[in-house]
């Protein structure tokens, strides 16, 4: 996955917080959900579960990097994500992510997206005002609420974005780039706005396919004397 935000899906559990209980308790989920595994490869679960604890206690740094590498690898290998946001007329939103004004934004019904089978998980990422991580224990990485802690949180400084993100996890097979790509109905539109710089072929084609679709269409202005754009049905 390549997002513009370095940070993105790269939040990891945190091992160097660990207390010596936790730790132990960390090992013995390791050897409980690949115990099955190791039994088949002929492993001494015993010598693998003091082995865990040894890498812990005396080379934490290390264990910790190398967890991050390989959970950031899976991330990018099984994760898929789809942001949105909650704002239609963020003239910043416009210049980032539309081809400064001169794209379009297309407004979805939010109730038949989170009813739908094509995501996971959905819901409004969360913006810390504070510079640190959430905090993700390794004993509960497994769970749902630290995936999405993992997946939902990102930097203060985006918080224009107002984003609202859905994500699904597929495991054991990686995603294909065809596998991320989702046909959505057409009655899951609800609108489409056309940017404020769009070029006037741009405009009239998309209208005329609206029209086809019965789909509502505005054009995006300017308010006089207003740093605020507002939208104009078609």
């Amino acid at each position: 996955m390549n997002f513009n935000d370095p940070f993105d899906c790269r939040i990891p559990a945190n091992f160097i917080a660990l207390n010596q209980g936790e730790i132990a308790e960390y090992a013995a989920i390791i050897i409980k959900n690949n115990s099955q595994k190791m039994i088949e490869s002929s492993w001494d679960l015993n010598e693998e579960y003091r082995y865990i604890l040894k890498r812990l206690n005396e080379d934490r740094d290390t264990f910790q990097k190398e967890f991050q590498e390989q959970t950031f690898s899976g991330y990018d290998k099984h994760l898929g994500v789809l942001s949105f946001s909650k704002r239609c007329d963020s003239i910043l939103m416009w210049s980032h992510y539309a081809n400064y004004h001169k794209g379009y934004c297309i407004g979805f019904y939010e109730d038949k997206l989170t009813s739908s089978s094509f995501f996971g998980a959905g819901g409004p990422v969360i913006y810390p005002k504070d510079d640190n991580f959430p905090k993700i224990s390794p004993t509960k990485e497994f769970m749902p609420e630290s995936q999405f802690l993992a997946t939902h949180h990102k930097a203060f400084y985006w918080e224009y974005e107002e984003e609202y993100r859905f994500t699904k996890l597929q495991y054991p097979k990686p995603f294909e780039i065809s596998e991320r790509i989702i046909n959505v109905p057409d009655n899951y539109i609800a609108e489409v706005l056309i940017g404020l710089r769009a070029d006037v072929l741009v405009e009239e084609e998309i209208t005329e396919l609206c029209k086809i679709k019965n789909i509502p269409v505005y054009k995006l202005v300017n308010e006089p004397f207003k740093f605020e754009l507002v939208r104009s049905a078609i």
